[in-house]
């Protein structure tokens, strides 16, 4: 009789784990096909309403808000870190997805069983939740607009300093790519252009974005571009690419000089400790010698 319960449980927990990873193929194949343009058909949600067990909920009730362009991704609400158990579902269906698109790819049950045996750090899944918000904010949010945004780290729900960073950081991210096209496509830079999206971007702990300056955090190592690299060898170089962009802007759109220096003053431009993460460690130094 032992035996035979033990038996029937095991069978059940299979049937339960079998259906959750399918779940998860199915979020996932949701996900790749509309998280850029597409908005998903009523079919579609239909079948993420019906197909996805209670269990899994939260994990899509989020994919649908990445998905749809009526969301409230960029509202306070919308900031706030999920439960862990969430944070992982939604880390498996971003590793899904990306397996997707490639050419004779893996099946979805090795994705998830390699989850399984090697799973994800804390900061790397916090970081992966943080980008897909801002990925969708920045495809389905249309025109961007983050000016009635108040981000305030401190009140997410993250658990340390570096995840209050990485929050920070994948909202530069995003701001850093609305103006990236005329900072380097268009010439002469479109720097007009450029200005009235810097108009539109966030407030940080209820004052100019550049003002934050929380970034000595520990750093760590995270997937990108295929290759492990440190995130902050990463964000912290394309978040000072930005801070550069708004500082020519300010200068071409005859910004007042007082209004230049207050950027490069009070911003994480100053702090030669952060220097090292940039490619244009030569330029701070300079600049800096100057003033």
């Amino acid at each position: 009789m032992r035996t035979l319960l033990l038996a029937l449980l095991l069978a059940a927990s299979t049937c339960l784990l079998a259906q959750h990873d399918e779940a998860l193929g199915l979020l996932a194949r949701t996900y790749k096909d509309n998280m850029f343009r597409n908005e998903p058909t009523k079919e579609a949600l239909d079948a993420l309403k019906n197909g996805v067990p209670n269990e899994l909920g939260p994990t899509r009730d989020l994919i649908v808000r990445m998905i749809t362009t009526r969301n409230d991704l960029g509202t306070a609400k919308g900031m706030m870190v999920p439960d862990e158990t969430t944070l992982r579902n939604i880390h498996a269906v971003r590793q899904l997805d990306l397996n997707m698109r490639k050419e004779g790819h893996a099946s979805d049950a090795h994705i998830l069983d390699s989850l399984r045996n090697a799973p994800a750090s804390r900061h790397e899944l916090v970081r992966n939740y943080y980008d897909m918000v801002f990925t969708a904010i920045g495809n389905k949010n249309k025109p961007f607009n983050l000016s009635k945004l108040d981000l305030r780290p401190d009140a997410c729900g993250l658990k340390d300093e570096t995840e209050r960073g990485i929050l920070f950081l994948e909202c530069m991210s995003l701001c850093r790519s609305m103006i990236w096209g005329y900072m380097n496509v268009v010439k002469p830079p479109n720097t007009k252009e450029a200005m009235a999206y810097i108009k539109r971007f966030p407030k940080v702990n209820g004052t100019d974005y550049y003002r934050f300056n929380d970034l000595l955090f520990p750093d760590f190592m995270f997937m990108y571009d295929d290759s492990l690299q440190s995130y902050k060898g990463v964000m912290i170089d394309q978040y000072f690419e930005l801070l550069m962009y708004h500082t020519v802007v300010l200068d071409k759109e005859g910004a007042k000089e007082e209004a230049v220096l207050d950027l490069i003053l009070g911003s994480s431009m100053r702090d030669e400790r952060l220097w090292k993460y940039s490619k244009n460690k030569e330029t701070f130094e300079e600049l800096f010698k100057k003033q």
